[in-house]
């Protein structure tokens, strides 16, 4: 049996046998596994946080400083109210101030600063419609210490035993300050009358011209209910005090309600003419002296709130 002589896979090459290459080296991934660990757990999360603070900062703007404000105490005259600026930390544009005010704790909203002087901002609150005016005491243009504020009702006085609170607002309804207060209670009905004649000595036959003056003496608007325009009279008294002319009973006017309204201090006047005879139509004696007395009609109506009554004294001649 004929041996074989085994053949190499591997081609021969001359001077010898051929003997396989070693395989190439293996390479240390170390190094690369680290910076891929550091770019991922460092690198990325920076640039991340940098791409997100470019995407929003142009929202998130520098924050706004609030000014500091501070109102005084506030006081009331003539049924009005004053609320004076006491202190601010720095001067305010107008128009970045709103106000917003409050009767008797009721439900609002805010109107923005009325100009400087004479222009009144109405504001609707609690049934009311009151008028708030802005004092520029230094006259900048702009809100500053020692300013103040007026409000009064939008045709006279504030309510009477009335809670107010008074805010001043930034436009995004930040609270600057405030300051709360009650109106006085309602003060008694105080009334005055005032008569005055053309002259103090007459002849007999002859025509007196009376006027008579109501004038309200209170701190409050009077508001009088008449049954009509000629509840006003005077009354004649001869020297024994004996009634001899009641113009009720000589003039007939017509029956129809007149509210009478009256501020403080205001005053509505009537004029009559007598022609110096009793109520039956006779003359009065002469000569004679009379004591002319104003009134309400039949001494009546709103008689118990007059305070003072100034009369008129006369002489008539044959």
């Amino acid at each position: 049996m004929q041996s074989r002589t085994p053949v190499s896979l591997y081609p021969s090459t001359p001077g010898g046998p051929y003997y396989s290459p070693y395989p190439p080296p293996k390479r240390d991934n170390l190094a690369l596994i680290i910076v891929l660990v550091v770019v991922i757990l460092v690198v990325l999360p920076v640039i991340a946080a940098a791409v997100l603070y470019v995407m929003v900062s142009g929202l998130i703007g520098t924050p706004r400083t609030i000014p500091t404000v501070a109102l005084g105490p506030v006081t009331q005259s003539g049924g009005n109210a004053t609320v004076p600026v006491a202190y601010l930390s720095e001067n305010i544009d107008p128009t970045n101030v709103y106000i917003l005010l409050q009767a008797n704790y009721s439900q609002t909203y805010p109107v923005g600063m009325p100009h400087s002087g004479n222009e009144c901002v109405l504001v609707a609150t609690g049934g009311y419609t009151l008028c708030v005016y802005w004092t520029d005491t230094d006259g900048n243009g702009l809100l500053s210490s020692g300013d103040s504020f007026q409000l009064t009702g939008e045709f006279g006085r504030l309510p009477s035993s009335t809670v107010f609170d008074f805010y001043l607002r930034s436009p995004d309804g930040a609270n600057l300050a405030s300051a709360e207060w009650t109106t006085l209670p309602p003060s008694p009905l105080r009334l005055a009358f005032a008569l005055v004649t053309d002259r103090s000595i007459y002849t007999a036959g002859d025509t007196l011209n009376v006027s008579i003056t109501l004038t309200n003496r209170g701190n409050d608007t009077a508001v009088l209910q008449l049954p009509s325009p000629c509840s006003v009279v005077f009354i004649v008294y001869d020297d024994t005090r004996q009634v001899v002319f009641n113009s009720t009973a000589y003039w007939g006017c017509v029956q129809v309600v007149w509210n009478l309204l009256l501020e403080p201090g205001a005053s509505q006047s009537w004029v009559y003419s007598w022609g110096l005879e009793m109520n039956n139509g006779t003359p009065v004696k002469a000569p004679g002296t009379y004591e002319l007395v104003p009134s309400f009609v039949w001494g009546r109506l709103y008689q118990d709130n007059v305070v003072r009554t100034d009369t008129a004294t006369i002489a008539v001649t044959p």
